[in-house]
Order: structure tokens, then sequence, then C-alpha cells
């Protein structure tokens, strides 16, 4: 269970925790009974009738998720968007085929429709990027750390050149010293 941002409790099917203390949501709020319906129908109306309930499941499904807001958890730190499982992946590929804008309309929603198949290779890639983004950190923090070093060097070189100009004007002083106590 975890807090909604408009105060309540949500209950997530899955929370998967990933390096650098964040999560990814997973919720399989799919029902399978008008597929299931679809599947088990024998005309062509009662199977367009069945695959039209399916898709308007789906669809339902998504706006449900998407209202739910995740993210926005306080008890979360987690990405903007929302793994949706859909168990039977024969039902989300038929949806595919029949509903051109459903993968869109739910991305656009924040949310990520995955099957069994996909489910690991989202979370690994998932996984891969914040890797990749805390590489990209510690090597900006290590070419910043460069930087300010290259700066104290310069710094000091230049303070160094100005001593030996010192040394080489006091010696040259000196020098001329020396010469009018002989005269």
């Amino acid at each position: 269970s975890v807090e909604s941002a408009e105060e309540g409790m949500q209950r997530p099917d899955a929370v998967i925790f990933l390096p650098e203390g964040r999560q990814v949501v997973v919720d399989s709020k799919v029902s399978n009974k008008a597929w299931k319906d679809y599947c088990a129908a024998t005309d062509e109306e009662a199977r367009t009738a069945r695959l039209s309930e399916h898709l308007a499941s789906l669809r339902a499904h998504v706006r449900g998720l998407s209202a739910r807001d995740y993210p926005r958890s306080p008890d979360l730190k987690t990405v903007d968007f929302v793994l949706m499982f859909v168990p039977v992946e024969a039902a989300l590929l038929t949806a595919f085929a029949h509903d051109e804008t459903l993968y869109t309309d739910a991305y656009r929603a924040k949310i990520i429709l995955v099957v069994p198949s996909t489910l690991m290779a989202v979370l690994k890639l998932v996984e891969g990027m914040w890797l990749f983004q805390k590489r990209k950190e510690s090597a900006d923090k290590i070419a910043d750390a460069g930087r300010k070093l290259y700066e104290k060097l310069t710094a000091f070189s230049n303070t160094f050149v100005e001593v030996g100009d010192g040394i080489q004007k006091a010696h040259g002083t000196f020098e001329k010293a020396r010469g009018q106590h002989a005269e």
C-alpha cells in the first residue's frame, strides 16, 4: 500500500525496486472476461461485440490507472509512468491489431502496456537508463573536479611565474647594489 497524492491509500499489484532507491509500479487491472468471451464466441457478430468490449475494458483500465497517479505518491520515488501488465499476450496483441491508437493513447496517459514476454525487457531497460544516468552524473562530477584542479594548477603556475619574475628582479637589484658598493 502506498499513499496517494491526494490523501488516501492505493494498492499497486507490484512495486519493483531498482538501483538508487527508485521504483517502477506494475499494475494488472485487466479483466479477461471480455477476452474469454471473444475467444469463446462462435459467430462473427458476437466476436465483434466481444472484441469491442475487450477494447473498452483495456481503455477503461488505462484511464483508471492513469487517474491513480502513482508517480506523485509521497511514498514512491518512481518514474513518470506505470507499467500496466496484461497477463494474456494474445489479448493485448489482438487489441493492438484492432485499435491502432491504443498504445499511443496509453503512452500519452503515462501508461506502458506490457505482457509477460516484454515485462522483464522493459524493467531491464529502465534499470539500464538509471545506471547510465548515474554514470553520467559521476562523469560530470569527475569533469567538474578536473576543471577545478586545472584552474588551481593554472593559478599556481601563474603565481610561480610571478615568484620567478620577483626573484629575478630582486637578483637584478642585488647585483646593482653590489656593483654600487664596489665603486
